[in-house]
């Protein structure tokens, strides 16, 4: 019965000394894209030689044994054995992904108009842990810093990670001009058809245009799609009152066979003059085969330059100046 008593508290001793073991294992988080995390057992008192690192998984990763550092571990859950003073002990940890809570604002100036670049962006992290890295994408592609300049109008977007490489989701800010302040000119150049089914607007640009003088405006020329995948080729006559023309030919999309109001909207915020703004409507049935295309001259184009007088080539989005052969000029702006 002695000896059993014995027994009994040797088991006890060894039961107890496993349960209160001070031989902890330190981890380090790991990355969510790469495995970095690490483990180290304390070795007081262990024999080394019999340390052997395991994973719990159903195909656990054969890991190194006989070390005190584990490295470049997977978020899991592993488990290490180890003998200390004779007697096999076991510990269980595990490697997490660090909880991610960044996050970070935007902001930005416009360029002064649409042909000018000097905008910028520029974001900041509200939470985060440093140091953070910066991508830059869309018209910005590439861009590595927290603030970016001499941008022209258009759609910046950056994503930002932290030292744990937690993410924010994407930021982005439309850099465009600003809006004309000042009165707007409207003019009604009439309508062929009533009643109209919708407006479609061209958008642009000119600063040449002497807003203040603009007498009348109309439609003078129209080339219709033979289908519903092509666009109209439209020429509006800008009249001042000294009798001076100036033409636009841009292009309009709609989708059905119908009454519209096609309207044109020409603006230059940096003029001084009161009129800043001018819209041109007049409504006009589109078809895509009851309509026969208008006849035009069939004139060949001899230069394209921009609004300073410099040789381009044809280029969507952007107010040109045209010349044919027959002498004629016109500014052209087409619509993509």
């Amino acid at each position: 019965m002695k000896n059993l008593k014995v027994i009994y508290l040797s088991l006890l001793c060894v039961l107890s000394f496993h349960l209160f073991s001070q031989n902890s294992v330190t981890t380090t988080p790991t990355n969510p894209f790469i495995c970095n995390g690490t483990a180290t057992l304390d070795t007081t008192n262990v024999d080394t030689l019999s340390i052997i690192w395991q994973e719990i998984a159903a195909l656990p990763t054969v890991l190194p044994s006989a070390v005190t550092t584990l490295t470049n571990l997977c978020e899991g859950s592993y488990m290490v054995t180890f003998e200390i003073n004779g007697i096999l002990t076991t510990e269980n940890f595990t490697i997490s992904t660090p909880f991610c809570t960044i996050t970070a604002s935007i902001s930005g100036t416009n360029p002064l108009d649409i042909v000018s670049c000097n905008g910028s962006a520029s974001v900041v992290p509200t939470s985060g842990t440093a140091p953070f890295t910066y991508f830059w994408y869309g018209d910005a592609n590439g861009e590595t810093i927290s603030s970016i300049s001499n941008l022209c109008p258009g759609t910046y977007c950056c994503l930002i990670m932290d030292a744990n490489s937690c993410s924010t989701d994407n930021l982005c800010i439309d850099l465009l001009s600003p809006t004309p302040s000042g009165d707007t000119l409207i003019i009604n150049g009439g309508s062929s058809c009533l009643p109209t089914t919708s407006a479609i607007m061209v958008v642009m640009e000119d600063c040449w245009l002497d807003y203040d003088a603009v007498d009348t405006a109309y439609i003078t020329n129209i080339i219709l799609p033979t289908n519903t995948l092509d666009s109209t080729l439209c020429t509006w006559s800008v009249v001042d009152t000294t009798g001076f023309t100036t033409n636009y030919s841009v292009y309009y999309t709609y989708m059905n066979s119908a009454c519209y109001d096609l309207q044109l909207m020409i603006y230059c915020y940096q003029k001084s003059s009161n009129v800043k703004t001018l819209i041109l409507t007049q409504g006009m049935y589109l078809d895509f085969v009851s309509l026969n295309e208008l006849s035009e001259n069939k004139k060949q184009i001899v230069s394209v330059v921009d609004l300073l007088g410099r040789e381009t080539t044809i280029e969507p989005n952007q107010l040109l100046i045209y010349t044919y052969s027959d002498g004629a000029k016109e500014k052209k702006f087409i619509n993509e």
